[in-house]
């Protein structure tokens, strides 16, 4: 995850998430809680990642962690055939299924 540089990726993920902020107050008002969350495979550590963390209530997922989730996912779906209506995790429940 870099876009044109360090600052241009960080300004970028600004913007998502300012824009999550501005679709959950305009459309998720009957929520008590909203969560905001930043999901990528790869994040170089070190300026990346120090500037990730002052972003208040964004739940960033990515290196590690995300590795993690996704296999708890794969986990779970090959546990699962039912098609639970989520395009992603119905191609993991085909993937883990294969023979």
């Amino acid at each position: 995850m870099l876009y044109k540089d360090n600052k241009t990726t960080i300004e970028r993920i600004r913007k998502k998430y300012d824009g999550q902020k501005r679709y959950s107050r305009k459309h998720l008002k009957d929520f008590d809680k909203v969560h905001y969350m930043f999901w990528s495979p790869v994040v170089p550590e070190g300026y990346l990642t120090k500037k990730l963390k002052r972003f208040r209530k964004l739940e960033c997922i990515y290196n590690e962690k995300y590795t993690e989730c996704i296999n708890e996912l794969r986990q779970k779906a090959k546990k699962m055939t039912n098609d639970v209506g989520n395009p992603f995790f119905r191609i993991l429940q085909i993937l883990e299924h294969l023979r």
